[in-house]
């Protein structure tokens, strides 16, 4: 009994060892993942907010020439239709601001005050693009987009529970379960071991009853 209650206490530790160890893979797997998704989607939410930029100075380029701050700012605010976007400013060839659009409760001082080198950063949360205005060749002007990351950091935090809740499932679901079949199997041992010792003893009994009526039983001469 103590030797099948050994055998059974490793196979669960044993199970518990290689369970753990396919966890920890599995965990580290999926950071590795999820970093490289994380760049991919970065470098998916710059291709759009380049080609937001390009929209927006292509509509701007007849404001520019025109000098027609009004129309401008039209244009700007239909850049509200995307909750993401944070603020945007359209400059003029000399790089100072020419038209302006923002969030409310969006702080002013956030916007560049002079027109930036065309270039996209993430940085505090944020993703932000300076991009060249041209007509028939010529820069006319340049504009400033910022762009929250809310989108993308829910998107890791999902994506980070969804790997977490695999791998703790895993180990939470399956461990319980070996252990359960290591305790039955000690159960069961035990209980065989009990009914073999009940019956040899009860065996003994029968032997001894026997043994001791014979000779009492003796065949007359």
């Amino acid at each position: 009994m103590a030797m099948s209650e050994t055998r059974s206490g490793c196979a669960a530790n044993c199970c518990f060892i290689v369970m753990l160890t396919c966890g920890s893979a599995l965990v580290f797997a999926g950071a590795t993942f999820s970093i490289h998704e994380i760049d991919e989607v970065r470098q998916s939410k710059l291709g759009e907010m380049t080609l937001a930029a390009n929209l927006i100075g292509a509509n701007s380029t007849a404001a520019l020439s025109f000098r027609d701050a009004q129309a401008a700012a039209e244009t700007l605010q239909t850049l509200g239709t995307d909750r993401h976007i944070v603020a945007a400013r359209i400059y003029d060839a000399q790089g100072a601001p020419f038209a302006t659009w923002m969030r409310p409760g969006v702080n002013d001082s956030d916007v560049p005050p002079l027109a930036e080198p065309d270039a996209g950063s993430f940085a505090g949360g944020v993703l932000r693009l300076s991009s060249g205005i041209y007509l028939d060749g010529r820069r006319v002007g340049s504009v400033f987009l910022e762009r929250d990351l809310d989108e993308l950091r829910a998107g890791i935090v999902r994506y980070g529970f969804h790997r977490l809740r695999s791998a703790s499932g895993f180990d939470a679901v399956r461990l319980p379960a070996g252990r359960a079949a290591a305790a039955q199997h000690i159960r069961s041992d035990s209980g065989a071991g009990s009914a073999r010792k009940l019956h040899s003893r009860r065996r003994g009994i029968r032997s001894g009853r026997c043994s001791g009526r014979l000779p009492g039983n003796r065949t007359p001469d």
